[in-house]
């Protein structure tokens, strides 16, 4: 879909209500190459897979990079929990992460609580914390279209474990990285991925951030935060580590990225190319944006086919079809 530019040429018969789609021919090379290369890298789903997989190495140095990022930010310490006390389990997570055109950014391993084991009233107490709307971030798009302002992208880095827990939690250590002998467990300072209060520490922390950066939160919705000054207005829309700014002066909003650099461990990602699984092109030249999902079309096609082939115990096709 488009947004901010003039209407399209599609064609609609009498009485229906959206115009109907015409075909546009065969879909780029780009994403039915991407297809049919999802296929050949498996993502683990345990320890003891992602070491026996093709792939050991780049996730060995995922791993460790998640542990340093845990060491660096005081995670936890060892200890013996007292009898009786609630311990929860951990797990590692996998991902491959792709850029906009389908190319393996990097691997990623995350250390996570298995949070379905903690018990609310000990381990927990409030857990929600909001998330941008889907109005809020088309209309976001929309003005940066119509205003010509550029949308920058930005990504944290473990943002839950800036995130200070209130509760005395504890879990057991990351599988294949266990220290200090027999029954030491993690009590835990931040907040760990997993933990049924984790988003809800990570977005307290953050909105003291900005609100210490004068910007505040808009009334529509909280996950939109506003900073008005003198000469320039600039807008900043949250969906918990992924951060979207714009701004009415270019040298403001570098000033105020460079400031939450400095707060936070973060990737500056540019003008934004890839945000929610919405791939975002623009033209600039014509007042156009537009929005696809062939990207997480073809990672969802090819997970029900992995699934399914997984199942029936069948080899999958060399190709992906995205048409089908």
């Amino acid at each position: 879909q488009n947004v901010g530019a003039a209407g399209g040429g599609d064609e609609s018969p009498p009485g229906r209500r959206y115009p109907v789609r015409q075909n546009r021919g065969q879909l780029p090379a780009r994403y039915i190459a991407q297809a049919a290369a999802l296929r050949n890298i498996i993502v683990p789903e345990s320890y003891e897979e992602a070491m026996t997989s093709k792939e050991a190495v780049h996730w060995q140095q995922a791993m460790d990079e998640e542990i340093v990022s845990l060491t660096a930010n005081d995670t936890w310490d060892l200890v013996k929990p007292p009898l009786g006390l609630n311990v929860i389990p951990t797990k590692w997570v996998y991902a491959v992460k792709r850029n906009a055109d389908g190319e393996i950014e990097r691997y990623k391993a995350r250390f996570v609580a298995k949070g379905f084991r903690q018990k609310e009233g000990i381990d927990f107490d409030e857990v929600f914390a909001p998330t941008c709307n889907q109005v809020t971030v088309r209309s976001f798009l929309a003005m940066a279209t119509e205003k010509g302002y550029d949308i920058q992208h930005l990504d944290v880095r473990t943002a839950f474990l800036n995130g200070e827990l209130e509760e005395e939690v504890y879990c057991d250590q990351p599988p294949g990285y266990e220290a200090g002998g027999a029954g030491m467990k993690c009590k835990l300072k931040r907040a760990l991925y997993g933990l049924r209060q984790a988003s809800r520490a990570w977005h307290k922390k953050l909105r003291g951030t900005l609100e210490q950066l004068g910007f505040q939160v808009s009334m529509s919705d909280p996950a939109l935060f506003v900073s008005y000054g003198q000469s320039y207005t600039i807008w900043l829309l949250v969906h918990v580590d992924d951060l979207l700014m714009m701004g009415s002066n270019k040298v403001e909003v570098q000033t105020m990225k460079e400031k939450l650099m400095r707060e936070y461990d973060m990737r500056d990602l540019g003008e934004v190319s890839l945000f929610l699984g919405m791939e975002v092109e623009r033209n600039k030249a014509g007042g156009e944006l537009k929005l696809t999902q062939r990207r997480y079309a073809a990672e969802l096609l090819q997970r029900f086919r992995m699934a399914e082939a997984k199942e029936q115990s069948i080899p999958l096709s060399p190709t992906v079809d995205l048409r089908a």
